[in-house]
């Protein structure tokens, strides 16, 4: 990922932070939405349907948490360069501090809700579903 340049050329700076945070926020809340939208097995007759669907609703959030990651990062990149360039920095406010590290924790919760043992066969069982089989 490589973060956008604030420079006279381009974008003003405030006009990318501000698209950075909206596209950033966008993310969180698809994240909170599939996130919310988890497989419960009680809808899942067969243990394999369920354990795909985990693998592949675990495979949305980790992506998602990726694009909000790489967003974010530019958000803060671009706004450490506008504060540079300002007489008084923006101070950021404590609600305002990265919105990453609160979501991260779940994907690892989730990952280790499968149990080591079990994660090799959701992920064979994602895999098997991706090539249009279920075993």
């Amino acid at each position: 990922m490589i973060a956008p340049t604030v420079h006279l050329n381009g974008t003003d700076g405030e006009t990318l932070r501000v698209q950075l945070e909206t596209a950033a926020r966008a993310v969180q809340k698809a994240l909170d939405a599939v996130y919310a939208a988890a497989p419960n097995a009680r809808d899942y007759p067969l243990t394999a349907a369920y354990d795909i669907a985990r693998a592949t609703n675990s495979r949305h959030l980790r992506a998602l948490v990726t694009v909000r990651d790489d967003l974010a990062t530019s958000w803060e990149h671009v706004q450490e360069q506008i504060d540079a360039r300002s007489a008084s920095p923006r101070r950021v406010a404590q609600d305002d501090a990265p919105l990453f590290a609160e979501r991260q924790a779940f994907v690892e919760a989730q990952n280790d809700a499968a149990g080591d043992a079990h994660e090799d066969d959701i992920a064979a069982a994602a895999n098997n579903f991706d090539d249009g089989g279920v075993s």
